[in-house]
């Protein structure tokens, strides 16, 4: 009588060292007891075919066998041990969760891909916040790069500034140019980073990058791009430019006319 067919993982199957055809051994901690004591149950199966959902996770916990034999394997019959429910609206993953927990007597146990990836979410948020950080650092680094480009501009300016201020040109009107100049030197690095941040996910969701799955949980980064995670890091960008621009333009506001003109001559 042929053995049984399972469907082992390619992680599995490189683990144990089989392939298509070859016999494995499946052992269950249920036994029959013994003047020496339990006594494991075993049953040999047939590898019948083998899977990969690349997530090194699951492909290394699960392997499949018909629904008859794993009755017949765990010693328990016409008992269904546990349902499987796949929503089409992720966003309602939680309230259905709620609702069977609700609905169901207090001996099932309700979870969801949320609950028991708990850690890895919380640690993908905890870095994607520092992430954030990071950037705002580096966009505040730039920021201050505009700062000192902004007041050497002033230094060199200065004999313009005065003959604009004789003139009649107000403060205000002083102060905004130089405002702008940075805003628009804060803004064109902005469109830059952009299309160079937006340009790398397109690559990387088209092509990617493979990873190690027995390091990491997926065999390729993913790449999500959320509108909101954009609207911040540019709303961020733009108010540490307008930022950068207060010191310098309050700066050219203090030249004097007659100062200016006698320190360039």
């Amino acid at each position: 009588m042929d053995a049984p067919g399972i469907i082992l993982s390619q992680e599995q199957a490189k683990t144990l060292g089989v392939s298509l055809g070859k016999e494995v051994d499946i052992i269950s901690p249920r036994g029959t007891m013994s003047p020496t004591g339990p006594i494991p149950k075993m049953l040999r199966f047939r590898v019948a075919g083998v899977y990969s959902t690349k997530h090194f996770k699951y492909d290394l916990r699960y392997a499949f066998v018909s629904l008859e034999m794993a009755r017949t394997f765990s010693q328990v019959k016409n008992v269904i041990s546990g349902w499987e429910l796949r929503l089409k609206d992720k966003g309602r993953i939680d309230s259905t969760a709620a609702a069977l927990e609700e609905a169901l007597p207090g001996t099932f146990n309700v979870s969801t891909w949320k609950t028991q990836n708990r850690a890895l979410f919380n640690a993908m948020k905890l870095e994607k916040f520092v992430m954030f950080i990071i950037l705002v650092v580096i966009i505040l680094v730039a920021a201050f790069s505009i700062t000192a480009n902004l007041i050497m501009v002033v230094m060199d300016k200065q004999q313009e500034i005065a003959i604009l201020k004789s003139q009649g040109a107000a403060d205000g009107s002083i102060r905004k140019i130089f405002m702008l100049q940075g805003l628009m030197v804060g803004a064109i690095g902005l469109v830059l980073g952009l299309v160079a941040g937006l340009g790398l996910c397109v690559y990387l969701a088209v092509v990617g990058i493979k990873t190690s799955e027995n390091i990491f949980v997926l065999a390729r980064i993913p790449v999500s791009v959320s509108p909101l995670d954009i609207v911040a890091i540019s709303g961020s960008a733009v108010l540490l430019s307008i930022l950068a621009t207060l010191y310098p333009s309050w700066k050219a506001t203090r030249v004097s006319p007659v100062q200016g003109l006698n320190d360039d001559e």
